[in-house]
C-alpha cells in the first residue's frame, strides 16, 4: 500500500496554525488590553474596596458590637495582623540565622532544609494578605490560597509522618 504525502496548506482559517502565526501581533496585541484592563479592574478594587468610615457616625447611641463591627477591620490588624506580621519575620529571621549559623549554610546545600526555608517565606508571604483580609487578595487569588492550603496539608502530614516513625 503507497503512503500518501500529507501537504499542509495556508488557510488562514481561524482555529488554524497558520492564522494564529500571521496574526500574531494583533493576539498579543488583544492579550496585553486584556492583561492591562484586568491590572486596572484589581487596582480599582484594592484602591475603592477599603473600608470606608463616616465622620458623622460616631453621633447617636451605638452598642458596643455596633462598634466592634464598624472598626473591625482596624481592630484585626492592630491587634492580630501587625503582631501575626511581626512574629512571622523574627521566625524568619530566626530560621535563616539559624541554617546560616548553626547548620553551616544549609549544611552545605540541603536541598531539605533550603526547600524548609523557601516553603516558610512563601507560606508568610501568602499568610499576611490573608490575616489582614485584603479583599482583592480574598476575592481573586483563590487558586493560589487553594494551592497553599495543599501544600500546608501534605509538608504538615509529612512531617509528621517522619516524626511518628522515628518516636516509633
Amino acid at each position: 500500500m503507497k503512503r500518501q504525502k500529507t501537504i499542509y496548506t495556508n488557510t488562514n482559517e481561524p482555529g488554524s496554525f497558520s492564522y494564529y502565526v500571521e496574526n500574531i501581533k494583533e493576539n498579543i496585541e488583544h492579550e496585553e488590553d486584556v492583561l492591562a484592563d484586568d491590572v486596572d479592574e484589581v487596582k480599582d478594587e484594592f484602591v475603592n474596596d477599603w473600608p470606608k468610615y463616616d465622620s458623622e457616625w460616631d453621633n447617636g447611641n451605638r452598642g458596643m458590637f455596633e462598634y466592634w463591627n464598624y472598626f473591625r477591620w482596624i481592630l484585626n490588624a492592630a491587634f492580630i495582623g501587625c503582631p501575626t506580621f511581626v512574629v512571622t519575620w523574627i521566625f524568619i529571621g530566626l530560621n535563616i540565622f539559624e541554617s546560616i549559623a548553626w547548620n553551616r549554610v544549609w549544611a552545605n546545600g540541603n536541598i531539605f532544609l533550603i526547600s524548609k526555608t523557601f516553603y516558610l517565606i512563601v507560606q508568610s508571604l501568602m499568610l499576611l494578605p490573608l490575616i489582614f483580609e485584603i479583599d482583592v487578595y480574598l476575592r481573586h487569588m483563590k487558586f493560589f490560597r487553594f494551592i497553599s492550603l495543599f501544600f500546608a496539608v501534605l509538608y504538615n502530614t509529612l512531617y509528621f509522618s517522619v516524626f511518628g516513625i522515628w518516636w516509633y
